[in-house]
């Protein structure tokens, strides 16, 4: 017979993992976003700064690769929570049969 053993509360700690580091992530963007935006108003002007300035905002804009890795990083520590949740619904489940079981058999 097969066996699936799981340890739910990993499941979701690698999930919250996931979640700091996205977290991380915005917050880098953020300060590289004032970062950038300062020098282009105070240290960079012209075409060529222009032209970086746009390119720029498309980094983080919605759609770009970091946002659209962010938010598959994101989805897949839903989805390690999802899967803890029916894990751990499973397990409960199946212990509370065994004790019925348990509980009928030894009362025979």
């Amino acid at each position: 017979m097969a066996m699936i053993e799981v340890n739910h509360r990993t499941l979701r700690l690698i999930a919250a993992d996931i979640d700091r580091y996205c977290d991380a992530q915005d917050a880098q963007m953020n300060n590289a976003n004032q970062a950038v935006n300062s020098m282009l108003m105070k240290h960079w002007q012209g075409q060529d700064a222009f032209e970086f300035g746009r390119s720029w905002a498309g980094v983080n804009a919605s759609g770009s690769v970091s946002i659209t890795l962010r938010d598959s990083f994101r989805n897949y520590a839903l989805g390690l929570v999802a899967c803890a949740e029916d894990y751990e619904r499973t397990q409960a489940d199946v212990f509370t049969a065994a004790s019925r079981l348990m509980n009928f058999v030894g009362g025979r």
